[in-house]
């Protein structure tokens, strides 16, 4: 009779999402005991849920903010340990009692988690003491499951700049089953989970939106809890810029016990929230806020296109009329570009680089209007050439197809035939300038025939594994549109250049410092190669 009821309790426990919530009321231990600072926030979540986290704040000025969420069982007193080292290393951490954990209120659930999530990371945007444009997501577990929805379909996702995952499982359905599946007396009912298990939060199912955040998946190779087969599910369903960290002889949620892996976490919360990677638009800043100024009925101010003084440290400078602009790869941005305006037999041959190019410059076109278009990418179909060299060296035939979209104009005529646009079009692509540089021939196309509407598409991708030993850059994916008219409303930007000494900027900050430009009416610099670009963009024209 035990047998059966233990059959029976086993099988009410792991069909049904409830099976994945151990909470604890009690606070075993406090930060402070552990010699770390700490302040105990009272939160509230958007449905009214009372929730408790801790801050833990940096010691000294704080290099990024670490956003913790730990794993089923217990609660934070339980948990703070994993991630009471990092305020030595210079990041704060909030450390989050999930509803019904510790002494936060309600009943845990997946979507209820979702909104507690939600709630501290609303909390950490309005302190004075935390950068918002350092906040980092890390989960362990059932954390990371959580981590990796939150950073596909957050409210607030536009906020982070990276999503940590520390032995996640795959899926919610697949770990119960594989449990049921681990005994021989309940391996017979592996089937339930399939039946009763809430599968709308699955990690393997949203974590390729986490795009174009960067992503770090850690994994213990000996994790008996979440086997490690897991780690790699996620990492096959992910999408670039993303990482895998498999560690021989670790358990679960392990990682964090060993000092040589705590130093190289804390390079990577260092790497990808450092200040240069995040001078781009403000959080909101996306592809549905599309830039659009207008000046009345006053025409454009009358200046020289281009201006080149002579002799030493000589400027050279000119006006870009831009009338509207849209971006991709910011917060609140579409997870998948849209591109349904091309029809389906050559939309399923788009690269992902084509994709985010079409869908921003598609933003800055009225249906059936005629415009020049200026394509522009540093590295362009960069994935696909490397997939040819590859054919080639097994053997294969690559087709005539294959090549033919290979080329750097592959997008600018995919446009123009889904759109049955003769207008003349320009591919660009001068290395680490190429976006400023498209910008000038952009300008002067407009310029010269001030009847024209010219758009300029730029976009670029984290290059293949097979180049980043000798290209690291850009680290994730991203693309801008700016629509140029002479003669309509616009809002005018000076464009100058000179030679400059100092150190190179990220080739990337050219994009996100002048589209911050436009939002905000400011001015922006960006160097490379000794070559400083400055603009300034002036209410109106």
């Amino acid at each position: 009779m035990r047998i059966v009821f233990a059959l029976l309790a086993t099988l009410v426990a792991c069909g049904c999402t409830s099976a994945f919530f151990h909470p604890q009321r009690a606070l075993v231990a406090t930060p402070d005991l552990a010699g770390v600072r700490y302040e105990s926030l009272a939160l509230r979540a958007a449905d009214g849920v009372e929730l408790i986290a801790w801050f833990m704040p940096a010691a000294g000025k704080p290099r990024a903010t670490v956003l913790f969420l730990h794993g089923n069982a217990e609660n934070i007193s339980t948990h703070f340990m994993n991630v009471a080292w990092m305020p030595a290393e210079g990041f704060n951490v909030l450390a989050l009692d999930y509803r019904g954990y510790g002494g936060s209120e309600g009943k845990p659930s997946l979507p209820g988690m979702q909104l507690d999530i939600d709630a501290a990371l609303a909390a950490l945007l309005a302190r004075p003491d935390v950068d918002a444009r350092r906040i980092v997501l890390f989960g362990q577990s059932l954390g990371g499951a959580l981590a990796i929805h939150y950073g596909a379909r957050g409210a607030r996702r536009g906020a982070l700049r990276a999503v940590i995952a520390d032995s996640a499982f795959a899926d919610y359905r697949t770990i119960a089953s594989e449990k049921l599946a681990a005994s021989a007396l309940t391996w017979p009912f592996q089937w339930l989970p399939a039946l009763t298990v809430d599968n709308d939060y699955s990690p393997r199912a949203s974590i390729g939106a986490i795009s174009p955040l960067p992503l770090l998946l850690i994994h213990g190779e000996a994790d008996a809890i979440v086997p490690p087969h897991h780690a790699q599910l996620l990492y096959e369903a992910a999408r670039p810029p993303k990482e895998l960290w498999m560690l021989p002889g670790a358990g679960h949620i392990q990682s964090v016990r060993d000092p040589a892996l705590r130093q190289r976490l804390s390079d990577y919360v260092r790497r990808v929230t450092r200040e240069e990677i995040n001078e781009r638009p403000p959080v909101g800043y996306d592809i549905e806020r599309q830039g659009e100024y207008v000046t009345g009925d006053r025409p454009p101010r009358a200046q020289s296109p281009v201006s080149s003084p002579k002799g030493k440290g000589a400027v050279e400078s000119m006006l870009v009329p831009v009338s509207k602009w849209a971006t991709w790869g910011e917060e609140g941005c579409s997870p998948q570009p849209q591109v349904g305006f091309i029809e389906p037999l050559v939309r399923r041959r788009l690269s992902f680089l084509d994709r985010i190019a079409l869908h921003v410059a598609n933003a800055c076109v009225a249906e059936g209007e005629r415009v020049q278009l200026v394509f522009a990418s540093r590295h362009g179909e960069l994935a696909r050439s490397a997939e040819l060299l590859a054919q080639l060296a097994r053997g294969e035939l690559p087709s005539p197809m294959s090549f033919s979209l290979s080329v750097l104009n592959a997008a600018a005529g995919l446009y123009g035939i889904a759109r049955k646009d003769r207008s003349p079009a320009t591919a660009v692509s001068s290395g680490e300038a190429t976006f400023p540089l498209a910008l000038v021939e952009a300008s002067a196309q407009a310029l010269k025939n001030p009847d024209a509407t010219v758009v300029l598409a730029f976009a670029d991708e984290p290059p293949p594994e097979v180049y980043r030993p000798l290209v690291d850059s850009p680290r994730v994916a991203h693309a801008m549109a700016v629509r140029l008219e002479a003669r309509k409303p616009q809002r005018a930007v000076e464009l100058s250049w000179s030679a400059g000494e100092g150190d190179d900027d990220e080739p990337e900050q050219a994009v996100w410092r002048f589209a911050r430009s436009l939002a905000d009416g400011t001015s922006g610099t960006w160097s490379s190669g000794g070559q400083r670009w400055q603009w300034s963009a002036h209410g109106h024209a």
